[in-house]
């Protein structure tokens, strides 16, 4: 099958925090990235992470790794936005590789990075999506890309916007996320928000029906769609046994929206 590389583009954790809070922020792992992976996996894909992020990866370094690749995904949010459009600038002249984008500002702002040498834009989850495109992008731009919901691409010079692809209603069906792909000792909570390291990240569920102005949905939508208590406490215990966690912090919008699964949680683990 291909050989494909996730990347989260690299920040140091002074650009990312200001003041000099960088020492003691909250450095948590591209979970986005490594449910694609695990669903890359499961079709019999070669996967690579490097979160650009946790270590030390230079743009220089990823663009070289990247030439090895027959696939690049690079998630794009809008806090460096810039950073990615440099990535991708430099891979772009190190080889001629499909680019795959996905992400928040991907999903609001496509064509910000398709004018900037992007091939394709995955909009909204990628899951369903990455699995379709792999197939088809590692060949050369295909005529059938219209037919892939939730993406946007260039034809000659026109942006196209395919169907909105529907959200996937039973998170279950997901396998895990790809965390042996992963630097996870490099990753830690803010001693503000734990009391023992490490405390690993978990994403129990999607959407939020909340109505703040200052939040964007167009990714997970305002449907809360949840992992089920079985899911989520097994999650909890691969993360205590093979990753060592002393604690697990949840990183979702609104875990709490639905009481009966958060009370059936805490009884399981009791």
């Amino acid at each position: 099958m291909s050989k494909i590389l996730l990347i989260n583009p690299p920040l140091s954790s002074e650009e990312l925090f200001a003041r000099g809070a960088g020492g003691t922020a909250s450095i948590i792992p591209p979970l986005g990235l490594a449910y694609l992976a695990a669903v890359l996996e499961g079709e019999g894909h070669e996967v690579r992470i490097i979160d650009g992020i946790a270590t030390d990866a230079s743009i220089e370094e990823i663009a070289d790794v990247s030439a090895c690749f027959d696939l690049v995904g690079v998630t794009v949010l809008s806090t460096f936005f810039k950073r990615c459009i440099e990535l991708i600038l430099r891979i772009k002249e190190k080889a001629n590789i499909p680019i795959i984008a996905g992400g928040a500002h991907a999903t609001a702002m496509p064509g910000s990075l398709l004018e900037k040498g992007v091939d394709c834009v995955v909009m909204g989850e990628g899951e369903e999506t990455i699995r379709e495109l792999a197939g088809l992008l590692v060949n050369g731009m295909d005529s059938n890309l219209d037919r892939v919901k939730g993406i946007a691409f260039l034809r000659n010079g026109e942006l196209i916007v395919t169907k909105k692809r529907p959200l996937i209603e039973n998170l279950d069906s997901l396998p895990m996320p790809a965390r042996h792909l992963l630097p996870m000792d490099r990753y830690k909570t803010s001693e503000a928000r734990t009391n023992r390291n490490p405390s690993h990240s978990l994403v129990a569920s999607r959407g939020c029906k909340g109505t703040c102005t200052f939040c964007f949905k167009g990714a997970f939508g305002t449907k809360f769609r949840c992992l089920s208590p079985k899911r989520i406490v097994e999650e909890m215990f691969v993360l205590r046994d093979v990753y060592g966690a002393r604690e697990v912090a949840f990183w979702d919008d609104s875990f709490t929206t639905d009481r009966d699964i958060v009370i059936t949680v805490c009884n399981m683990l009791m």
